[in-house]
């Protein structure tokens, strides 16, 4: 028995072999037990054309076809390429088409083949559509500024239950092949991301173009560099962001020519088609020898800089007499007074509601936010009224200034030029907006002025909306002292746009040909 157990070689004995009987019969076990199989599997049935007659065609591939019944789609094993099954399938499942012609049979097999294109067809589509889909998606989520994961735990199932509803279940089970998990939304925002920047890159390689640069910090002390581009595509000027990195450590010239230069040499761009560079007015661009724009004019002479237009009008905004300054400094330590303390908060919107004003709320001041000035001089104003009921008995110090009638008068007037002042910055801005139509709106705006100072002269309040609204609310005159500040705050915006833009005709006059390329040749052939 133990003989049996053992592995190798199988040894059987007979008294009637001679020795070399004996000697040949000792074969491996596993070798003897294959090599029938072997011989078996060697073999392998090859498919007639004349086998379509019986009903059957051939699938997979040609070294080993398997049959196909082209009326139930079965498929056979190999061994079961005889004419005889054949007829034994046809005869046992198929007997009302054993007699049907060879047409009946090629018709059937076209059949399968059109439908085996179509699924085929649809489900490359279905693949197609479930890979864009993921990308749709991921361009929405990084426009809306939400966290990765709303699109897995918010988007993705209410998109099926909505096709559940509407379409069916089949259709909810189409929308669960479309990835939406957090990797793969990060993923395919950063494809888009560098996408759009290589297509910006193939832009601008091999045109001439200008970049405009500004430094913001934010809350959290993080130095970041913008960096916009300016270039000519299909003859149209077009305007991007071409990139935002931040600024580890330093926020010198020397460092941010080096990110921009490093920016430019990793992506082959050229600073000989680099024609205009706009920034600020910070030292860090304008110094003489440390500065960006010397750095940069280092390497190519021929850039001109220019002094962004939006940050002079800015600089001229903030300078404001004292006396306005002293009022806009108390506006805003009244809206701190009640924004910062979450009791006086809740408070102000419950009396707010109970005078059933159009506002609830007072809006913070921001000054790095240029527009944040007007904006919440004008809502104070506004809720006027409320501020004064809520400061009924209250110790708080500047609470008599919202019901001081100069004050007001103060307020109603800086609230205005604010507001007017927010107008020309945002019409500065925009695309298509040229250094013509810069200075040309600076033009209007100092003629708005001296109209101004006009009107002033001749009592006429009605330049001045809020002032004028105040005036004839409570049927009183304009102060005197209020009068002059409003002439020097008029005067004195006039010299200061006159400081911040000091040559703007002349640039206007000797670029007249840009704006009127036609004027020249007019002019002359009128003097012949």
């Amino acid at each position: 028995m133990d003989r049996w157990l053992k592995t190798g070689r199988l040894e059987t004995r007979h008294d009637n072999r001679d020795d070399s009987t004996e000697s040949c019969s000792e074969v491996p076990f596993h070798q003897t037990k294959n090599k029938g199989n072997d011989d078996r599997k060697g073999k392998k049935r090859k498919y007639d054309s004349d086998y379509l007659q019986l009903g059957f065609h051939f699938t997979g591939d040609e070294s080993e076809p398997k049959p196909l019944c082209v009326i139930c789609n079965e498929v056979l094993a190999n061994s079961s390429l005889k004419p005889s099954l054949f007829r034994r399938h046809i005869e046992t499942k198929h007997p009302t088409h054993k007699d049907k012609p060879l047409e009946y049979f090629k018709r059937k097999l076209a059949d399968i083949k059109k439908c085996s294109l179509s699924s085929f067809l649809t489900s490359n589509e279905d693949s197609k559509m479930a890979l864009e889909a993921p990308f749709r998606v991921s361009y929405r989520t990084a426009r809306s500024g939400q966290a990765h994961t709303i699109a897995e735990n918010l988007i993705g199932p209410c998109t099926k239950d909505i096709a559940k509803c509407m379409l069916g279940e089949k259709a909810a089970k189409k929308i669960e092949l479309v990835p939406l998990s957090n990797n793969t939304v990060s993923r395919r925002i950063d494809d888009l991301a560098n996408y759009v920047e290589n297509e910006l890159l193939k832009r601008i390689k091999l045109n001439y173009f200008a970049i405009q640069l500004d430094k913001s910090t934010g809350v959290t002390n993080a130095a970041v560099l913008l960096v916009y581009v300016r270039y000519l595509f299909t003859n149209i000027v077009q305007e991007d962001v071409l990139f935002a990195k931040p600024l580890k450590t330093y926020t010198t010239g020397e460092a941010i020519f080096d990110m921009i230069n490093g920016y430019f040499e990793k992506n082959g761009i050229s600073w000989s088609y680099c024609v205009g560079v706009c920034t600020d007015g910070a030292k860090s661009m304008t110094v003489n020898f440390s500065g960006f724009v010397a750095r940069v004019k280092k390497i190519n002479e021929k850039i001109q800089w220019t002094h962004c237009c939006i940050h002079r009008q800015a600089l001229v905004c903030k300078r404001i007499p004292a006396e306005l300054s002293t009022t806009l400094s108390d506006a805003v330590k009244i809206v701190n007074f009640i924004k910062s303390r979450a009791t006086n908060c809740r408070l102000f919107r419950t009396l707010c509601e109970d005078f059933g004003s159009f506002h609830v709320s007072l809006l913070l001041h921001t000054e790095v936010r240029w527009l944040s000035r007007g904006k919440v001089l004008t809502r104070l104003f506004e809720l006027k009224s409320e501020v004064q009921a809520f400061f009924i008995d209250h110790p708080f110090h500047l609470s008599s200034c919202i019901s001081d009638v100069i004050w007001l008068q103060k307020l109603a007037y800086l609230a205005d030029i604010c507001c007017k002042l927010n107008e020309l910055n945002m019409s500065l801005q925009g695309e298509g907006v040229t250094i013509f139509s810069v200075h040309d709106r600076i033009e209007a705006m100092l003629k708005k002025i001296n109209f101004w100072i006009q009107c002033l002269q001749m009592n006429d309040m009605d330049v001045s909306i809020l002032s004028a609204l105040f005036l004839s609310e409570n049927s009183i005159k304009l102060d005197e002292n209020i009068k002059r500040v409003q002439m020097f705050t008029y005067t004195h915006l006039r010299l200061t746009f006159d400081d911040y833009f000091p040559n703007r005709c002349n640039i206007s006059i000797s670029n007249n040909w840009i704006r009127n390329p036609f004027q020249g040749n007019v002019s002359s052939e009128t003097s012949l």
